[in-house]
């Protein structure tokens, strides 16, 4: 499924130093959950699991350690890696930073 893939550092007060928003590019505009990732390790580990390439990983990790986001249009990810608690609309889904 052709999604959009977005990353950013954030100061989250759940503990989280990373955020992931992954959206299906057929629901654009309807909002998208969020996943947050307390560091660089567990961020690493799922987004090696969409299936990011070691490069693009390091490239992405390096970004965000300058305060940068990561964005990428139309990544084919596949639909197993949409676990149930990360499809369900989070309190936080609709704001544009944390």
């Amino acid at each position: 499924m052709k999604c959009l893939v977005h990353v950013w550092r954030t100061l989250h007060s759940d503990g989280g130093s990373f955020v992931l928003r992954l959206t299906p590019m057929a629901s654009l505009g309807k909002g998208s959950a969020l996943e947050l990732f307390p560091s660089e390790g567990s961020l690493s580990l799922r987004l090696a699991e969409i299936g990011l390439t070691r490069m693009r990983l390091e490239t992405t990790l390096s970004n965000l350690r300058d305060g940068s986001t990561s964005i990428w249009s139309n990544y084919d990810v596949a639909d197993r890696v949409f676990f149930p608690q990360f499809t369900q609309p989070s309190a936080i889904q609709n704001q544009e930073e944390l």
